[in-house]
């Protein structure tokens, strides 16, 4: 009897650890992936370019908050492509970035999607993923900080 319980129990123990395994493959890089029929690669670079530019533009305890609605976000920012600045999206950043830092910086978002080969109108197929995903990781305040951050056009 005393082994028909210890095994019941380590049963339910190895399917809870495979519940969590399973949880930590997920994430928003799958969903963007999926979404959009892009490769993991793609949809984490993407991703990672988008938070680097609202890193960029909010403040550093907004930002804060959502690094914590996004647990993988720091490989995300990692997978961020450096922009080329002999690109055509590149060279407009550096010139708009002289004049206005918001626009350079989303020349440069522009420039970090040509880098992963996807065009720039990607972004705003990207965007209601995300928001939707923050929105359901820490609720509408952090998704609508970060709404906030996009002009209309995306």
């Amino acid at each position: 009897m005393t082994k028909l319980y210890w095994f019941r129990g380590a049963a339910i123990l190895l399917l809870l650890l495979s519940f969590q395994t399973a949880a930590r493959d997920d994430g928003l890089a799958p969903l963007i992936a999926d979404e959009l029929d892009i490769s993991l690669s793609k949809a984490r670079g993407g991703a990672g370019a988008i938070f680097l530019y609202a890193e960029d533009q909010l403040d550093e305890y907004d930002f804060d908050d959502l690094i914590d609605a996004v647990p993988e976000m720091d490989s995300l920012l990692d997978a961020a492509p450096e922009v080329d600045r002999d690109s055509r999206f590149g060279r407009m950043s550096d010139r708009l970035s002289d004049f206005d830092s918001s626009r350079g910086g989303l020349a440069g978002l522009a420039a970090s999607f040509e880098e992963l080969n996807m065009d720039a109108e990607m972004i705003s197929d990207f965007l209601p993923i995300i928001y939707d995903y923050v929105d359901s990781e820490s609720g509408e305040r952090i998704a609508n900080l970060l709404e906030d951050v996009f002009p209309n056009e995306f």
